[in-house]
């Protein structure tokens, strides 16, 4: 489902387990939440596994956070724990509550999760209009769609036809992009964000996707990015780097970051080329 459906508000109440145990309540994200020492064996190419964790993270209610770090580093998994589609060792609490005692389906409704690979059954163009309520691309969706560079995705969501698509009918980097759309105007008080910009080559187009997505997020939702790449960050409250399996190396402001970058021996490296971040970056 993209992002998730709306939120579920009749499932808020404390439901109970197939073992009548009764499970606790999860309601909006108002506090935060906290990872300790959070460890868990995770699949890579639907094989072999390896561990992840221990982590120690905390995410208060508002923040929004940029996760980044090289490819297999666990940042996907990070979000798929906070999602609770993960089992995991150690202590993952949301406002106080063990994200694993909480029913699925009410703490999916919950959140908006992007994931790499979003489907949906289908969309309508009224899932992205923005509220407009006459059919028309929304703000956000025709700042996403230009930045990225969907002119033919933008032409065709104008037609009549349009107005219902099928995820078989778009590209990976299509759905992404839609998906991106939908969750960025849902009410969710926490939105989970798994590489948005991975397929934008353009840093500049780059930064202005994230910059149009963070500008309509309400000052109370808490929004979480998992990012291949060092790029938009001055948009966000802190910067976490995973490294391997997981483990936290840095976890600060962007500024802080620039400054911690520094000191590494090997830094980040851009992909494709992509030139080094600029002041713009990360300025004050």
């Amino acid at each position: 489902i993209l992002a998730n459906a709306d939120r579920l508000g009749d499932l808020l109440e404390a439901t109970t387990d197939v073992s009548g145990r009764e499970r606790p309540a999860c309601g909006e994200l108002r506090e935060g939440i906290v990872l300790e020492e959070l460890r868990m064996r995770s699949r890579l190419g639907g094989e072999k596994r390896r561990w992840f964790g221990p982590v120690d993270l905390k995410i208060g209610a508002g923040e929004k956070i940029a996760v980044i770090g090289g490819p297999g580093v666990g940042k996907s998994t990070l979000l798929s724990v906070l999602a609770g589609r993960e089992s995991y060792k150690g202590s993952a609490r949301w406002d106080g509550v063990e994200i694993r005692d909480v029913d699925p389906d009410v703490l999916g409704g919950q959140l908006a999760y992007v994931s790499q690979v979003p489907n949906w059954p289908y969309l309508e163009l009224s899932d992205i209009a923005g509220g407009a309520g006459n059919g028309e691309l929304g703000v956000l969706a025709c700042a996403l769609l230009k930045h990225g560079g969907f002119r033919m995705l933008r032409a065709r969501l104008k037609t009549p036809g349009g107005a219902r698509i099928l995820p078989e009918e778009v590209s990976h980097s299509e759905r992404k992009v839609l998906a991106l759309i939908r969750s960025g105007l849902s009410g969710h008080s926490l939105k989970l964000i798994d590489d948005p910009v991975g397929e934008v080559t353009s840093g500049r187009s780059a930064r202005k996707v994230l910059a149009a997505f963070l500008e309509v997020q309400d000052a109370e939702q808490t929004v979480v990015v998992a990012l291949d790449r060092p790029v938009g960050l001055k948009r966000f409250d802190r910067v976490v780097v995973l490294k391997k399996k997981g483990r936290v190396a840095f976890d600060g402001s962007p500024v802080e970051w620039k400054a911690w970058r520094m000191t590494q021996a090997e830094p980040e490296i851009p992909v494709s080329g992509e030139p080094q971040p600029d002041q713009e970056e990360v300025s004050s």
